[in-house]
């Protein structure tokens, strides 16, 4: 189980943090859970651009994360905190990522430009719509 959030940019912080639930709630008793915050993430990155959306992969423990910079990244949790892909997705901020739940390798964004693409994660090209 993950938490994930998405933050406006800034100079020293990362901006998509993740927390692992799960490994939290094992390492401790529940009536300790809810007593002390989880403040340790198990992932952080994406330094000095802002998170505007994020999505959950549906099969595995990856996000993808739309940047007010452009960027369309996806990251895989338990590798390196660089993303596995990135994609100049468009001219202004991604507003909007989506996995398919139907297809695992597709996934939708929108943009601060008014433009709706669909892109093949196989291929770190063109949206194939």
């Amino acid at each position: 189980l993950w938490l994930a959030v998405g933050l406006d940019r800034s100079r020293t912080e990362n901006c998509l943090v993740v927390w692992d639930i799960t490994q939290s709630i094992a390492k401790q008793n529940v009536s300790s859970l809810l007593l002390r915050r989880v403040t340790t993430p198990a992932y952080e990155s994406s330094k000095c651009e802002g998170v505007l959306s994020l999505s959950w992969h549906p099969e595995q423990p990856m996000i993808a994360c739309g940047t007010s910079y452009k960027w369309l990244r996806l990251y895989h949790l338990t590798s390196s905190h660089t993303p596995v892909m990135t994609i100049n997705a468009s001219v202004k901020g991604v507003t909007s990522v989506q996995f398919d739940p139907f297809n695992s390798f597709r996934l939708a964004t929108t943009s601060e430009d008014a433009t709706i693409k669909v892109w093949d994660t196989r291929y770190k090209r063109d949206p194939s719509i």
